[in-house]
């Protein structure tokens, strides 16, 4: 592209903005010649000319045409006591994901690829693989401090439920129709960890709270060794209320 061609025709929009604002108060040009120019209709010249004025009382109106970029990443541990915490957690075996965990609860948001690095710039190696069993001891050394209790200010709190309304008001039809039975006589795949009535309970669950993919189920999970999950909500028969008008089985 030719350099002229690029100030006199902005294919960009905030460009193509800029540059008819500044033919119309620097450039001399008329309102129909600089909306003519830069193919406005004049009704939405006038209203840029408009919106442009509104923001020249802000702080920084050029903000809105130009982005000022600081050079270099933004330093994640300036005082370096978040690196002291991943060398001392990875001196007791701990893995990357499990640093990574702990450093979530304890409020430092860093990435897995941030605490890798720090451990390789570090000289450690990568941790040999392991059982179940030792890994569980090697998390267990790390003891993370209880929160102290407060007294609660009953504060008036807003919060929204539209994801399981949609699994609450179908716990009491399964109940009625004993679709968990029904399950439970069929020959659906099920293994030693997961149960027939429980897979297809995840899926419905997953169906009624609005998850697009299965691959985002990790912000119901509590508990990974425990999940019970819908089916603990189907026992004992007769505890839930039947919705009014819902015919009896």
């Amino acid at each position: 592209m030719d350099p002229k061609e690029f100030f006199i025709s902005p294919q960009n929009t905030i460009q193509k903005q800029y540059e008819v604002l500044r033919a119309f108060y620097a450039g001399g040009c008329s309102a129909e010649e600089a909306a003519r120019r830069f193919g406005y209709k004049i009704t939405s010249f006038y209203s840029l000319t408009r919106d442009f004025k509104k923001n020249l009382s802000l702080k920084s109106p050029a903000q809105f045409f130009f982005i000022s970029r600081k050079a270099g990443r933004k330093p994640q541990d300036v005082t370096g006591e978040i690196n002291r915490l991943i060398i001392s957690l990875r001196k007791k075996y701990l893995s990357v994901s499990d640093i990574k965990a702990v450093l979530d609860v304890q409020g430092y948001q860093v990435s897995e690829k941030y605490v890798y690095n720090v451990i390789k710039k570090d000289g450690f190696a990568r941790l040999p693989r392991r059982s179940l069993s030792s890994r569980e001891k090697a998390t267990s050394t790390f003891k993370l401090e209880a929160p102290k209790t407060v007294m609660l200010d009953y504060s008036p709190e807003t919060f929204s439920a539209q994801n399981a309304l949609g699994i609450l008001c179908l716990l009491p039809y399964i109940q009625n129709y004993e679709i968990d039975r029904i399950i439970e006589e069929t020959d659906y795949p099920e293994t030693n960890s997961i149960t027939r009535v429980s897979s297809i309970m995840s899926f419905v669950a997953l169906k009624l709270s609005n998850v697009r993919r299965y691959s985002e189920d990790d912000a119901w999970i509590v508990d990974w060794d425990y999940s019970p999950g819908l089916t603990s909500c189907l026992r004992p028969h007769g505890t839930l209320p039947i919705p009014a008008g819902l015919p009896e089985k």
